[in-house]
């Protein structure tokens, strides 16, 4: 995950809560298995799975809200 340095920087200035950033960086290994098991570009399933909920506590946790202003 060193490689995603910039990531996990962006992650931490706008997560503030640790379970949270603990959570994306735990998506971004999983997601980065599965890139490997499908072929894909693994370091590009790892950061999109970091950065999957960096707007989490900015919309208060409603996953609606970012949909809903279309």
């Amino acid at each position: 995950m060193e490689q995603h340095g910039s990531e996990r920087l962006l992650l931490e200035r706008h997560v503030k809560k640790e379970s949270l950033i603990r959570h994306c960086l735990a998506t971004g290994a999983a997601m980065k298995k599965v890139a490997g098991a499908l072929g894909q570009d693994e370091d590009l399933y790892e950061a999109i799975g970091i950065l999957h909920d960096i707007d989490y506590e900015g919309v208060d946790g409603d996953e609606g809200v970012a949909w809903q202003r279309r």
